[in-house]
């Protein structure tokens, strides 16, 4: 008789081009189960019609996984292979170790990726930060591995700690808009998705049922809260909409760099770099006012955004620390 095993311990492993990546620091995953609709059958006889209830075919519900920021650069490969004609679908697994790093259980999947969720950003936290990420899958097999399999090393846990979401930067390609991008206090975040539709194709074996990926789909809006002090840029940006000028667009980039770096200001190890273009104000929204609060007067700036892209560079220079 077997024993029964704890779920804290799992690995998680991307085929991607032919070769397999070990993806650590990974906080949960759940989904991508096998699952079958009650189909109503009718036959016309001729005392009566006979109604029952056959299974129909096996699907599978999306897997969704949450992991340190630290392997977001595999999954953006993946969310990118469609567009540069490479692999529309890929392969992974999860695997289960009991306590003593043994396998007990290795899940087999394929799929499609279809959501891709940045974290939000906060000056006031000095949380870790998380990616999130959905899978439609396409197929699903479990297998029992034997043998003493360690688990993967994959990143090391020092990868992650640099990214901490307090740790960024905001610069507004606008003169009129730019000294207010240094006092920026929080971004919203941002969610990448593309469609997948199913496909059924005639094979050797049968039919086969395949996942197809669509149109990747980029965020159409930025939200960014400012003091609201700083403000006054872009309620001057609104009105001159309103009085019929023309509405210039604009770029903002995002950059998140090493939360454990040790350098200066201008020197520090750059992560991420959210860069947006053709942007224009939607809205500068007040968090409004209240006697008994007393709190920092903020602006909720909405931008409508064209084009987002994410660049993940060796080293940038981001803005100066405001003060």
């Amino acid at each position: 008789m077997e024993r029964p095993y704890g779920n804290a311990r799992f690995a998680l492993t991307l085929d991607n081009s032919g070769s397999t990546q070990s993806v650590a620091l990974v906080r949960s995953i759940s989904g991508g189960e096998p699952e079958r609709d009650a189909v109503q059958h009718t036959i016309n006889q001729q005392s009566d019609n006979v109604t029952s209830r056959v299974a129909g075919a096996v699907k599978y519900s999306d897997m969704s996984i949450e992991l340190g920021m630290a392997g977001a650069p595999a999954f953006w490969e993946l969310m990118n292979a469609p567009e540069k004609n490479e692999a529309s679908s890929f392969s992974g697994a999860v695997i289960a170790y009991d306590l003593r790093g043994t396998a007990r259980a290795a899940r087999k999947f394929t799929g499609v990726l279809t959501e891709f969720t940045l974290p939000s950003l906060d000056a006031s936290s000095s949380n870790a930060m998380n990616l999130k990420t959905s899978i439609a899958v396409e197929s699903l097999s479990t297998d029992k591995p034997s043998g003493e399999i360690k688990p993967p090393a994959g990143k090391s846990a020092s990868e992650q700690l640099k990214w901490v979401s307090n740790q960024f930067s905001v610069e507004f390609a606008d003169k009129a808009l730019e000294e207010s991008g240094k006092y920026a206090t929080k971004v919203d975040g941002l969610t990448f998705k593309r469609e997948a539709h199913d496909y059924i194709a005639n094979g050797e074996s049968g039919r086969v049922k395949m996942k197809v990926p669509g149109r990747l789909t980029t965020p159409d809006t930025l939200n960014i809260t400012i003091p609201t002090v700083y403000a006054a840029p872009f309620n001057q940006r609104l009105a001159d909409y309103d009085k019929d000028k023309v509405s210039v667009p604009f770029g903002v980039t995002i950059n998140m760099w090493a939360g454990t770096s040790k350098k200066s200001a201008t020197d520090r190890e750059t992560l991420l770099s959210i860069v947006c273009e053709g942007c224009v104000i939607l809205s500068a929204s007040d968090s409004g006012h209240d006697a008994s609060g007393g709190k920092v007067a903020m602006t909720t700036l909405k931008l409508a955004v064209s084009t987002v892209k994410l660049e993940w560079p060796k080293k940038v220079e981001p803005a100066a620390t405001p003060g």
